[in-house]
């Protein structure tokens, strides 16, 4: 099993055609009496518009399609496979090899991930050590690419292109714009492709030290002390530790560590800083903040609402809509007033009774014990014992996290329990009702008055269909 999720895991993340894809669950069968059921040593199942054999699994697997044509067989699944759906074909014998191959496209894997091939109608790519590639070659109508190993990479597109010859060149041209790497990092210089000077850009021993034009705007960095940019529009500038500077036309930010800061958006923001978290002031609009050793201590008002802050023991918010009061962890209210709602709780999270318009929650200890109650149904979890949901007609509910579980739809008129999966099922359908205790028993009956029995996975079974009564042994006779 281990090995299974570890395949999974790598498949999935390099891109490989996975054997593990996810299935549709099966149609429904109204049939009774339909296949052998001796699961995971012999079962016959009836799936869409075929038939699924399984023998031993996952030693073998197999399935054929009636009307779609399609079929698949698995030997020591997933090593050896075989499939045909319309004109797709799959072969595989992993690791050594996988192909398929359709109207449009060959794909094929060889001992992956040291070989791999793709050919369509407009692309080509051949790849040579798939996951980490010492060749990797991929050709497409206006677009080329070759990679080998770490040291040469070269790329051709409209737009885009460049050349890599690791550790001593680099060049790229991208957006109109080139540039030039001599034993990177130590040197790059680019600007603008047409020769221009509407954009330059040069770098030494990057990232520390750097420069950059384009048009009006002069960008310089001296890492770590010095970060500045400035343009027509904006300006930052930062001047490590202490200064830190960021203006706009609409917004401005000064930093003078550990002394004083303030901070503008429009004309209708501004936060002031004295002493860092010592003492903080904000207006905005009607609102005003004020922090004193922040987050420990604060107050907020806007005319109508107020709220007050001694972290982490006391928080308490008033407003037309709402209100709280919390002495943390001794007691709790709060009340919507707008939805007239109302929650207590205490010695959190030890209890807590909340109250709605037409519901109300217990909590008790939360969240081991919970209950809501509501209009449309209610809630009930008695964590890890017991799981209970209604929602309208429709409801579901589990024992010992999925030991046993159930689910119903009263507008249908269908139900299903399971015990441990399929070891025991009692399933209420539309069209047909099965009753299982795997793998000693089965039973199934249909709206036409079908039934279906058998005994000791299948051994013997009778069927009894439009008033003709047909007798199994040992699933042939």
């Amino acid at each position: 099993m281990r090995g299974l999720l570890l395949a999974t895991v790598l498949l999935t993340a390099a891109g490989c055609r996975s054997p593990f894809g996810m299935e549709s669950p099966p149609e429904e069968d109204p049939r009774v009496g339909r296949g052998v059921h001796a699961w995971p040593i012999l079962e016959v199942a009836y799936e869409g518009d075929g038939r699924r054999t399984d023998v031993l699994w996952p030693l073998s697997s197999f399935y054929s399609g009636e009307d779609s044509g399609g079929s698949r067989a698995d030997l020591l699944f997933p090593i050896v496979h075989w499939s045909r759906d319309g004109d797709t074909v799959r072969y595989a014998l992993r690791p050594l090899f996988d192909v398929e191959t359709d109207e449009t496209a060959d794909d094929v894997d060889l001992l992956w991930p040291l070989f791999k091939w793709r050919a369509e109608a407009e692309e080509t790519r051949l790849s040579l050590l798939y996951v980490f590639p010492l060749y990797d070659h991929e050709v497409r109508a206006d677009y080329d690419r070759l990679s080998a190993g770490i040291v040469y990479h070269r790329k051709t597109s409209p737009g885009d292109s460049y050349l890599w010859l690791w550790p001593l060149f680099g060049h790229s041209d991208e957006g109109g714009r080139t540039k030039t790497w001599v034993l990177p990092p130590l040197f790059g210089h680019g600007r603008s492709a047409d020769g221009g000077r509407q954009w330059v850009e040069t770098d030494l021993l990057w990232p520390l030290f750097h420069y950059e034009r384009e048009d009006d705007t002069v960008s310089l960095r001296a890492f770590p002390l010095l970060w500045q940019t400035v343009g027509p529009d904006a300006t930052d500038r930062v001047l490590f530790p202490f200064w830190w500077q960021f203006d706009d036309a609409d917004s401005s930010f000064r930093l003078l560590l550990p002394v004083y800061g303030r901070q503008t958006e429009g004309e209708d923001f501004a936060r002031t800083f004295f002493g860092g978290p010592l003492f903080i002031h904000t207006r905005d609009g009607d609102e005003r903040t004020y922090d004193l050793l922040w987050p420990l201590f604060g107050y907020r008002t806007d005319g109508e609402a107020t709220s007050l802050r001694a972290f982490p023991v006391l928080f308490t918010h008033r407003s037309p809509e709402e209100s709280y009061t919390y002495l943390w962890p001794l007691f709790g209210y709060e009340e919507d007033r707008a939805a007239g709602g109302w929650e207590v709780s205490t010695l959190t999270p030890f209890f807590r009774y909340a109250s709605g318009p037409g519901s109300t929650e217990v909590g008790f200890p939360w969240p081991v014990f919970t209950w809501e109650g509501f209009a449309e149904g209610h809630d009930f979890h008695l964590f890890p014992f017991f799981h209970s949901e209604r929602r309208g007609k429709r409801s579901e509910g589990s024992v010992l996290l999925k030991l046993a579980d159930w689910e119903s739809d009263e507008e249908k008129g269908t139900s299903d329990f399971r015990i441990l999966w399929r070891l025991v099922q009692v399933t209420d359908g539309e069209h047909k009702d099965v009753t299982v205790v795997n793998p000693f028993y089965r039973h199934e009956e249909n709206d036409r008055g079908d039934t279906y029995w058998s005994v000791f996975f299948g051994l013997l079974a009778r069927k009894v269909e439009n008033g003709e009564t047909d007798w199994r042994v040992l699933w042939l006779f």
